[in-house]
């Protein structure tokens, strides 16, 4: 059987770990872990980032992988690929209190409580300020950073900024005109629920039978995946590792059903073939439920 080798290479100012959905790469990192393996020609891996605390992906390069997304290859060269890792940009928030009033500022992510503190060094992203007025006060409203009106600011921190909140004194009948803005209604909501608990796989293709339920007009959506757990090495050194065998997009409306075929992976089929049984794991957004894969019996020939 022809056989390449894979070799992934952590880069980068910053860092995290890289692993396969099959075969030995693993926790794969500047500091160790695993970061090569051969597979057999024609195996398709799915490589996945993850950066540690305070540091970001930046991106794949190399095999045909780009972006920040899972990188999947179909190996039919030796191939290196390579994972950049960065320290996440940071930037000053500032907050400037106006008006006659007063009260206090807080952001999530955490690190703006004024009050207190004014200002603070946050992870680039989006940072919601919210403000509440101080008894006999009312808040005024945002300006700055496009922020506006009286509701939570959220803003886009891409560089140093200051924003500032107005709050007005209430006492003694001052600027006593409130506007009321009512809540927003709640989200519509819903569901999936796995109407099928075994798959019979042909062609490396596993259906399985989805339902949504939910309030009228909301849509199931998500990314379902189907997970084993599988042995690795031998002896006292044999241990037990889930990946992911298989996974596909769907949308569903509420109270309708759908059959999704999701590709299984070379491990998969691998399994199967030996086997003709798997006992999986089938997760999706609030799902999770156990499912069996099983091949079509073989036709027995007539005496």
């Amino acid at each position: 059987m022809l056989q390449h080798r894979l070799t992934v290479t952590p880069a980068g100012a910053g860092s995290g770990s890289v692993s396969a959905d099959t075969g030995a790469i693993s926790n794969c990192s500047s500091g160790g872990g695993t970061c090569t393996d051969v597979y057999d020609d024609g195996t398709t891996i799915t490589l996945t980032a993850t950066p540690d605390t305070g540091m970001t992906f930046s991106g794949w390069s190399g095999g045909g992988c780009s972006g920040t997304d899972p990188c999947q290859i179909t190996l039919n060269a030796a191939a290196t690929i390579t994972a950049t890792f960065i320290p996440t940009p940071q930037h000053t928030l500032t907050i400037s209190k106006a008006g006659s009033g007063s009260g206090s500022i807080s952001s999530s992510p955490a690190g703006i409580t004024c009050g207190a503190t004014c200002n603070a060094l946050l992870d680039e992203g989006h940072v919601i300020l919210t403000a509440t007025p101080a008894a006999h006060s009312s808040f005024a409203g945002w300006s700055g950073a496009g922020c506006s009106g009286t509701g939570t600011c959220n803003v886009n921190l891409t560089a140093d900024t200051t924003i500032t909140a107005t709050f007005s004194d209430t006492s003694n009948g001052a600027d006593q005109t409130f506007t009321t803005t009512p809540p927003p209604p709640p989200p519509k909501s819903a569901i999936f629920t796995l109407l099928t608990t075994t798959s019979v796989v042909t062609g490396g293709k596993a259906p399985v039978k989805l339902g949504c339920t939910g309030d009228s007009s909301a849509t199931c959506t998500g990314k379902v995946q189907i997970t084993t757990t599988v042995k690795t090495g031998k002896g006292k050194k044999a241990k037990k590792k889930t990946i992911v065998i298989g996974s596909a997009s769907v949308s569903i409306a509420a109270g309708e059903t759908k059959t999704i075929t999701i590709k299984l992976s070379s491990t998969a089929k691998k399994l199967l073939a030996k086997q003709h049984s798997l006992t999986a794991t089938l997760t999706a957004p609030k799902l999770l439920y156990k499912i069996a894969l099983k091949t079509p019996k073989p036709h027995k020939k007539k005496s």
